[in-house]
């Protein structure tokens, strides 16, 4: 028993130590020998891709990459396999309309089930895509379309303009957020435009609530993207259980919009 109690230490002992020096050998290549070891960053973020993971949770990432390019300059390394350019050349470079440059690995977390003309990284598959969408985009297409958009501006324009309670002295009535009701305005829209329906959140709160439902998606889709290796194991859910949930209620909600459509 003792004996077989030493057997098993000794494994665990080898165990650990072969798990350290992996990690040690990961860190000092990433550091000093991987292939993008000369452009400057965080040095957390040269070893790990759970640095920008934090600020996608965080909801900052965003203001996490001007602070980097403001610290360390237009090229900027903020994973181990990861550049960001801040400069109008690289713009034109990577995302011009011939550009040699693929998709990241993180558009592969909107891929659920099938990959559309947003996430695709196969660029003659987005092609294709592209081709079928461009009828939806003609002019004459384009024309139809404004009735539904203009009738949710003028329900827009209304429901701003609606008095919430008495005026202040100055005449003034209560303050709105501006960045919310035009969420309600683009969803209204794309409910006409896409399912043949408003969802009539600017008239109806108890409508809200997809927004919400979004939110929850869309961030789990970024944490995700940061840090691929958490929606492959599908970790997401024991991690972000929260967001995981939001973005399941978003999926089963979008689908059931989907099926009203269709019958």
């Amino acid at each position: 028993m003792a004996l077989d109690l030493a057997h098993l230490q000794m494994w665990l002992a080898l165990f650990v130590g072969a798990g350290a020096l992996y990690a040690v050998g990961i860190i000092v290549y990433r550091v000093f020998f991987h292939p993008l070891a000369k452009y400057p960053g965080p040095f957390l973020a040269k070893i790990t891709d759970a640095y920008q993971l934090y600020h996608a949770y965080k909801g900052d990432r965003h203001l996490e990459f001007w602070r980097m390019h403001e610290r360390y300059g237009k090229v900027v390394r903020f994973g181990p396999n990861s550049v960001s350019f801040n400069s109008n050349t690289a713009l034109k470079e990577i995302y011009g309309f011939r550009s040699n440059v693929r998709k990241a690995e993180f558009y592969d977390a909107f891929v659920h089930p099938a990959a559309n003309t947003h996430n695709t990284r196969d660029k003659d598959v987005h092609a294709r895509k592209r081709r079928v969408l461009s009828h939806a985009f003609a002019e004459g297409a384009m024309k139809e379309m404004q009735r539904y958009i203009l009738g949710n501006v003028r329900t827009f324009c209304e429901q701003i303009g609606v008095r919430d309670g008495a005026a202040d002295a100055k005449g003034w009535s209560a303050p709105r957020n501006m960045a919310d009701w035009c969420n309600y305005l683009a969803m209204d829209i794309l409910g006409d435009l896409s399912f043949g329906k408003a969802f009539h959140m600017l008239e109806r709160p108890d409508n809200r609530f997809a927004l919400e439902l979004v939110e929850a998606a869309t961030t789990r889709h970024l944490i995700c993207g940061t840090m691929p290796i958490v929606d492959k194991l599908k970790v997401d859910r024991v991690l972000f259980p929260k967001l995981a949930a939001g973005r399941a209620r978003y999926m089963a909600y979008s689908k059931g919009q989907l099926s009203d459509r269709t019958k």
